[in-house]
């Protein structure tokens, strides 16, 4: 990815913009790098942005709603901050309704390179982990699409073994196993669910096609069944910035505030992921 921004960097800004409309979305959806710093390291930044050069609102005077005027090629800004650790392959993006989502920025960078090679996995919030250690598991949820593993060392293998025979004798693209205590009481091994989801988070599994990683757990204070998505808890970031509307110093309060955040978590994406996850 590093290298795709760096390229990309070295163009114009007009240069730089490609509409990543498919042909169901009627207007056009264009992205642009709009800045980056490469001499950061271990992180790079810098923000992207969409421009929507039609289907402008009215300007609100207080004399009323006029349209909005302009220059010829022109068009409104949304900017969205982001930074970049290479080593572990994560980017931390700026996100509000009027941005970007990761989907929409690896498609752009995809396009720009020439290549289908940039895929995203969310990063599984911290807490998930930690609200699933507060009680016991009673429900797991896999899906897997086109399972087939080498095997493993371990109780895991059995899961694996499994998903990989339902495939075979079905021909399923997609397999979903759920394992449940059902209405009964108690709780399913402990050990083992934490088992597989270790693997499938943090060890080899975690580069498979995985649909669907889900635990239920009843905490051991008595409250109510927890339902954890261990693919979907998204690690985010929350904060109010101070800004005032101007472009360069508003880049300057997000970028900083992505590049603190990406920072503070990186030891537990680390620990989590590992380099190059």
């Amino acid at each position: 990815m590093e290298t795709i921004l760096a390229s990309l960097a070295a163009k114009s800004r007009r240069e730089r913009q490609i509409n990543t409309a498919d042909n169901d979305e009627a207007t056009p959806f264009v992205i642009r790098l709009e800045d980056f710093d490469g001499a950061s390291p271990p992180v790079v930044s810098g923000q992207f942005a969409r421009i929507a050069d039609r289907n402008h609102p009215p300007e609100a005077t207080d004399d009323g709603l006029k349209r909005l005027t302009l220059a010829d090629g022109s068009g409104l800004g949304y900017p969205a901050a982001f930074a970049y650790h290479p080593e572990l392959k994560t980017i931390a993006l700026e996100h509000s309704r009027d941005t970007l989502g990761i989907a929409r920025v690896l498609m752009y960078l995809n396009m720009a390179a020439g290549l289908g090679k940039l895929v995203g996995k969310p990063v599984a919030n911290e807490p998930a982990w930690d609200r699933y250690k507060k009680g016991k598991p009673r429900k797991l949820t896999l899906t897997l699409a086109t399972p087939q593993f080498d095997a493993v060392e371990g109780e895991v293998n059995g899961v694996l073994s499994t998903t990989s025979k339902l495939n075979e004798i079905f021909d399923a693209p997609v397999i979903t196993i759920e394992v449940s205590m059902g209405h009964r009481k108690g709780s399913l091994n402990e050990g083992m669910v934490t088992k597989v989801l270790n693997y499938f988070t943090e060890g080899v599994g975690k580069k498979a096609d995985v649909r669907s990683l889900r635990a239920t757990v009843k905490p051991d204070d008595g409250s109510q069944s927890d339902s954890l998505d261990f693919l979907n808890e998204l690690l985010v970031s929350k904060g109010s910035l101070e800004l005032d509307g101007d472009p360069t110093g508003d880049y300057a309060v997000r970028k900083a505030f992505v590049l603190s955040e990406l920072r503070k978590h990186t030891p537990y994406i680390r620990r989590m992921y590992g380099a190059g996850a």
